[in-house]
């Protein structure tokens, strides 16, 4: 595919043999960490969860149930059941984005590694030796109109009272509690998560799947990249993802998906963050 600037986004020269080894050090690496976190959280003397149970009505639910339970223990003498933990404990929040911090660097050093072509090497391979700043208004505006195309899929879903299918919040409500945790969220969201994941999906992934044809390329990268962010918003995610693979073929660049991976995530991390 010519790209502007006459140049040409060629398929990576890395085998599938390390592209497929990356991706699966990535998954235990990301889920690993994951579960993780409570683990380390109950060693530090914290609370294993972090998200608040449940909406006012579950919570509501939860205390009846345990008052319930409490008369019964009074009547039969039986021992007194555990009061219910309806809030997350922030320092398990905390815990929890140092875990994603360090998962996004490991990522990164694993596409380093399956690479192997050394910091400089790769940077020249994925484009990010040019300016960030040439024709940044293609990722900004892409961006924008990706923004609100999100949405107008979320007020179809209302409409049609499919809420399951809406976008999620992008962190716990415990988050907001803590300005220790809302930073490192933000770290976390604005500045690692697009390069980290840029470079796992569309530097190392796409550029392997190019061999395959640029269809191919694009709708493999969007569909694990949306798969890899476990939500039921899966259509709006294969959406950027297809976007981000979109703006990687045409520019040659990695900067180009990073710039709009970054806006997409600050305006995210800004709506949640408004709620405090």
């Amino acid at each position: 595919m010519e790209l502007a600037g006459g140049s040409r986004l060629q398929p990576a020269s890395w085998s599938w043999n390390r592209t497929m080894a990356a991706i699966a050090a990535a998954l235990v690496i990301h889920f690993g960490l994951l579960f993780a976190i409570p683990v380390m959280a109950e060693g530090l003397g914290y609370e294993p969860e972090f998200r608040d149970a449940g909406d006012i009505f579950e919570q509501a639910a939860a205390v009846v149930e345990y008052t319930d339970a409490r008369l019964v223990a009074i009547a039969t003498s039986a021992g007194m059941p555990e009061p219910p933990q309806l809030r997350g404990d922030v320092r398990t929040a905390r815990v929890a984005y140092v875990a994603a911090i360090a998962d996004l660097l490991l990522l990164a050093a694993v596409v380093v590694v399956a690479g192997g072509k050394g910091l400089r090497g790769l940077a020249r391979e994925m484009g990010l030796d040019r300016s960030p700043l040439a024709n940044i208004s293609t990722p900004v505006i892409a961006a924008g109109v990706t923004i609100v195309a999100i949405a107008g899929y979320a007020a179809l879903v209302r409409a049609l009272n499919l809420d399951d299918l809406l976008v999620s919040d992008p962190a716990p409500a415990t988050v907001l509690r803590d300005s220790a945790a809302l930073t490192l969220f933000g770290v976390t969201t604005v500045v690692l998560a697009p390069v980290a994941e840029e470079l796992l999906f569309r530097g190392l992934l796409m550029r392997k799947l190019l061999s395959l044809g640029a269809p191919v390329a694009i709708a493999g990268s969007a569909i694990v990249f949306a798969a890899w962010h476990v939500s039921p918003a899966i259509v709006p995610l294969v959406g950027v993802g297809a976007v981000l693979a979109w703006l990687y073929l045409r520019s040659a660049t990695l900067w180009q998906p990073i710039i709009f991976h970054t806006i997409f995530n600050l305006v995210s991390f800004v709506q949640f963050a408004g709620h405090r």
